[in-house]
């Protein structure tokens, strides 16, 4: 294991709190340029080199001369770019990350190889800095730990990783600037990296984190100003919960609110006036497009998984500007007849307590893990709330049931 170093560097920060400027006795100087939302733009160094980021581009900056396109990021990687002459020869990079979302082999997966090509294997201490163990790192990388950007231009390396809100250092385990939502966590550190325990968590963009089980339970939760962020988690032999490494990232503020509501259902057995208190949960999402990514993917990682079935809501404007409400209430299948039965309860509480008064809906989805035939219940819901709106002079709604076997929607109701 080499010996591990950290830089002598002088850190200034702009209003928003991020490095504007970083000052190394050896290596000059890097200045970094955001937009006004804290988006990184440019890292420049004193010799006028560097880097310039638009969106998943990343193009390399020379002291002299024109800049490149460097690479460019996939869902499952980056595709890295050569230039010769005036012509670019791409390379295929894929990722294979561990539970918590380092980078832990890239493997070469251009078109046209005989065979898949690692060409860089990484191994971490518990909070992140790299082993020299395996081969070398690969030139044209620099996102390791976390899947993030390590600090690296040229001779200047800061020792430091940019996970957007704020940098990480590996070296003191820490971040380099306090938790804009200290306030919140009162009893941990503003500087601490996932509340001290790396191997179980990880934290998307140096703020807060939302986390859900199999059930649909939401087992921690926070705001975030880089994105809204959403892991499935699930239990591990201490108990604690441990990432599973599926997770999803809406733009931020898609998710307006979160509520957890309280509930009485009537027990089969025992007294009616006593009954047992549950909760069910809603997110409030702006736009469409936001509003079915996160239905889909927490009925293909919830209801394919455990049979909870997740409602959905589409009402107001079509498009960016629709309200979109997501909720479920952790009702397991049962078994009837010998068949599992599952059901979905929530959206018919969300809908008396809210969408039926003074919304205009326009699609009501659900998520169905054994069939996707509407159930009895199902029509009877549909009946209902379009017998409501008639009655009221509003308009109907389309009804869908979304088979997770086959991701698709299949109407009813009609």
């Amino acid at each position: 294991m080499a010996a591990i170093q950290s830089p002598l560097l002088v850190f200034s920060y702009n209003v928003c709190n991020l490095p504007r400027e970083v000052t190394s006795g050896t290596s000059g100087s890097l200045t970094y340029t955001y937009l006004s939302d804290g988006t990184k733009v440019s890292a420049i160094k004193s010799d006028g080199s560097g880097e310039r980021y638009i969106g998943s581009f990343v193009y390399t900056v020379p002291s002299s001369g024109s800049e490149t396109l460097e690479s460019a990021a996939w869902d499952e990687g980056r595709i890295s770019f050569t230039k010769s002459g005036s012509t670019y020869t791409k390379t295929d990079l894929w990722f294979v990350k561990d539970h918590v979302g380092n980078v832990r082999t890239v493997v070469n997966i251009t078109p046209g190889l005989s065979a898949p090509q690692v060409v860089e294997r990484n191994d971490y201490l518990p909070f992140g800095t790299r082993m020299n163990a395996g081969t070398a790192v690969l030139a044209s990388n620099r996102f390791r730990l976390g899947g993030k950007e390590s600090q690296t231009f040229g001779s200047l390396d800061l020792g430091k990783v940019d996970f957007g809100a704020r940098m990480y250092d590996p070296f003191i385990a820490g971040w380099t600037t306090a938790d804009p939502m200290a306030a919140k966590y009162g009893s941990i550190s503003p500087y601490s990296y996932c509340g001290g325990n790396p191997i179980r968590r990880f934290d998307n963009n140096g703020m807060d984190w939302w986390e859900i089980d199999e059930t649909g339970r939401v087992v921690n939760s926070g705001n975030s100003k880089d994105c809204d962020s959403f892991y499935m988690v699930k239990k591990g032999e201490d108990g604690s919960y441990v990432r599973t490494g599926v997770s999803i990232d809406l733009n931020y503020q898609s998710v307006l609110s979160h509520r957890a509501i309280d509930y009485s259902p009537r027990q089969k057995s025992g007294s009616s006036n006593d009954p047992k208190i549950d909760t069910y949960d809603v997110f409030k999402i702006r736009g469409d497009n936001n509003g079915t990514r996160l239905f889909e993917f927490l009925a293909d990682n919830i209801t394919k998984q455990t049979g909870v079935e997740i409602s959905h809501a589409k009402t107001g404007l079509s498009g960016n500007k629709g309200l979109n409400f997501i909720s479920f209430g952790h009702a397991m299948p049962k078994e009837i007849n010998n068949q599992r039965i599952a059901s979905e309860f929530s959206m018919s509480y969300l809908l008396e307590g809210q969408l039926l008064h003074g919304y205009t809906i326009r699609e009501l989805n659900h998520s169905h893990p054994f069939s996707n035939k509407a159930s009895l219940n199902d029509n009877n819901f549909a009946q209902k709330v379009k017998s409501y709106l008639l009655q009221e002079k509003h308009s109907i709604p389309s009804f869908n049931v979304y088979y997770v076997k086959d991701k698709a929607y299949y109407p009813f109701g009609m």
